[in-house]
């Protein structure tokens, strides 16, 4: 059980390690800071802050899951191994300048998209930032078929799929430590991602819907067939019907277009400012998160 576990833990780790070297290069740099900073020094761009911090993030994803799977000695030697094949990952190729533009340029558009407050202008972001440097392979055109569309859409932003199953064999890795905790988490996790795959559908077509309804019942399907690798629930039928009704849900209602225009800060006296209109941007689609607690209790 516990070389499974290495071993789901492993994959997942280097599945994480290249989809973030692709949105977010550790060998990058802004045009504006090469022509105003590294051009007048005559200076070659090395490895940033922001490229320090998101090795640390990876070393503390390493330290987590090796303490899952060890404790303490497991946590040291993870937080290690990961942090330290991100940086190799890294800046393990010598590269030109205007390659290192090109990777300041990715990671700029993935940086911002989280400033935007707009769903569908992020959701557009990434797949653009994604889709930069990839291969485009000729294919012969058939007519507008919207499965085939809706499915092309989907894997090419194969960030998507890719986190689906990083999902999965982290929470294969966390169950057994924190149980209910973790099957909650790769449930709203999987919402969130099916969100993605919502969204991906929308063609602005008429006769849309049913397709993307099948689609979308395709991977709400997969997904509660997922949480039978995490624990058999002591009643499978209600409990297959609230995973779905979680994955639906968070899918739909975080999937459809929206935007936060209102950034007014609202004091409590007590705790400072909340920002009410940014936390419902941030947190729509929760009332997900009732079915997936109901769902959870329901595996012993």
């Amino acid at each position: 059980m516990i070389i499974v576990r290495v071993i789901c833990s492993v994959l997942a780790v280097a599945i994480l390690i290249g989809v973030a070297e692709r949105i977010l290069p550790l060998r990058a740099v802004e045009r504006d800071r090469w022509e105003w900073h590294y051009r007048p020094q005559r200076m070659f761009p090395g490895i940033d802050s922001f490229s320090v911090r998101h090795v640390a993030l990876f070393g503390g994803l390493g330290l987590l899951t090796g303490y899952v799977l060890a404790e303490f000695i497991g946590a040291v030697i993870g937080g290690i191994l990961v942090a330290a094949t991100r940086w190799i990952v890294g800046v393990i190729r010598r590269q030109r300048l205007p390659r290192t533009l090109d990777n300041g340029t990715t990671r700029a558009m993935f940086s911002a998209s989280s400033m935007l407050f707009d769903s569908e202008s992020a959701a557009n972001i990434y797949a653009a930032g994604w889709l930069r440097n990839a291969t485009i392979h000729p294919r012969p055109v058939r007519g507008p078929i919207l499965p085939a569309l809706m499915i092309r859409r989907v894997c090419r932003r194969s960030y998507i799929p890719a986190l689906f199953l990083v999902t999965v064999l982290l929470g294969y890795v966390a169950v057994p430590a924190f149980d209910n905790g973790a099957r909650i988490a790769v449930l709203l996790a999987w919402a969130v991602l099916s969100s993605a795959v919502w969204r991906a559908t929308s063609l602005g077509m008429a006769g849309e819907m049913p397709w993307r309804g099948a689609v979308l019942g395709v991977v709400t399907a997969v997904g509660v067939g997922a949480q039978w690798l995490l624990g058999v629930p002591d009643y499978p039928v209600v409990f297959a019907l609230l995973a779905a009704v979680t994955i639906m849900s968070g899918a739909i209602l975080r999937g459809r277009p929206r935007a936060n225009d209102d950034f007014a800060v609202i004091e409590d006296g007590l705790f400072g400012g909340i920002p009410f209109g940014m936390i419902g941007y941030w947190f729509s689609g929760w009332v997900a998160v009732i079915p997936a607690v109901l769902a959870v209790g329901l595996v012993p």
